[in-house]
């Protein structure tokens, strides 16, 4: 009988060893400058997007589950280019978005391989510029879009989309830091104890203090896989030059071999952020800003470049019966010793 026990305890464990979901999984955030034509400001974008759409497919080619993130995806026919489904393939996309001001929604879409339970957008309560002045952040309504991806039963990743206020002036950096608050208050209510993953346009820095992105991540215990992967894990300081030699076009200036676009001196604002929970594992495996997303002439196809991560996630399963069998085999052992 304790052999038959002992023998079930074993098993137990294996099944126990055993985890749930467990599988790599790409995230990517990309900026894909999508406001409609406006003559004398904003060009017509129509070919570069007829360009982008199959480059975004390919990124999934190698069979990674991939959730692509986008920014500024406002213009109805580009949404419609991007997510056509006879070039992109992403079996999940969120549905667009047509509020705010002028009618253009916040511009954040999410193209995913993972099944997302349920998604909800939510607006900054603070922007500033109008009309074409401090990043007109407040002709749109802007915000984040928080998803819900359920792994097991009890086991979630929330994914946070987001673009945070573009402009440079006093009154911008404050309504940033405002953004970036409020995303922080959000998280802690949605998802305290979960596994999160936060990508998107920052429009922030390290090195800038009024933008508080370090706070941001700290307080939250989230890392980022360009600081992980580049410095080592060590996030830079306050009032630190922001060095852009060696990145890629648009945000750098290197052409040809020179380019080194994870490098310790290529911060970008577009960020990807991340924690696991008890339940859930979320190990960095790579970064990478994607050099490919140019014309035939080598110009970028919008002014970012898609940034991705890539993550092991596995669910660590709860304590079960399978876990007491293992303890009962253990107890009935000792006893019988005894």
């Amino acid at each position: 009988m304790v052999r038959k026990i002992r023998a079930l305890g074993a098993f137990a464990a294996c099944a126990v060893a055993t985890a749930a979901y467990a599988a790599p999984v790409r995230f990517v955030t990309f900026n894909i400058d999508g406001l409609p034509a406006i003559q004398g400001f904003q060009p017509d974008r129509t070919a570069e997007f007829n360009l982008m759409a199959p480059l975004v497919e390919g990124i999934h080619a190698d069979g990674t589950p991939t959730v692509v993130s986008t920014q500024e995806l406002f213009n109805q026919p580009y949404y419609a280019t991007i997510t056509n489904p006879s070039t992109v393939t992403y079996p999940e996309i969120t549905a667009k978005d047509n509020g705010g001001p002028n009618g253009i929604g916040d511009g954040l879409t999410l193209l995913s391989d993972v099944t997302i339970a349920s998604f909800t957008r939510v607006q900054w309560t603070d922007c500033f510029g109008t009309g074409g002045l401090a990043g007109s952040d407040c002709d749109t309504n802007k915000g984040y879009l928080f998803a819900r991806v359920v792994l097991a039963p009890g086991a979630e990743l929330h994914i946070y989309d987001l673009h945070a206020d573009a402009g440079q002036d006093t009154n911008s950096r404050a309504a940033r830091a405002a953004n970036l608050a409020q995303l922080s208050s959000a998280i802690q209510a949605n998802s305290a104890g979960e596994a999160v993953i936060v990508l998107g346009d920052t429009n922030s820095v390290y090195t800038r203090s009024t933008d508080a992105i370090g706070a941001f991540a700290a307080g939250l215990g989230l890392k980022d896989a360009w600081v992980e992967t580049a410095l080592g894990g060590a996030t830079p300081g306050f009032g630190g030059t922001l060095n852009n030699a060696g990145c890629p076009p648009p945000r750098g200036s290197a052409t040809g071999s020179a380019i080194d676009a994870s490098g310790a001196t290529c911060e970008v604002v577009d960020k990807i952020l991340y924690r696991g929970s008890v339940l859930v594992q979320v190990s960095l495996l790579d970064y990478e800003v994607l050099l490919n997303f140019v014309d035939g002439a080598n110009v970028p196809l919008s002014d970012h470049l898609p940034v991705t991560a890539k993550f092991d996630i596995a669910v660590v399963p709860e304590p079960t019966l399978a876990v007491l069998l293992v303890v009962a085999a253990g107890v009935v052992g000792v006893r019988r010793r005894a």
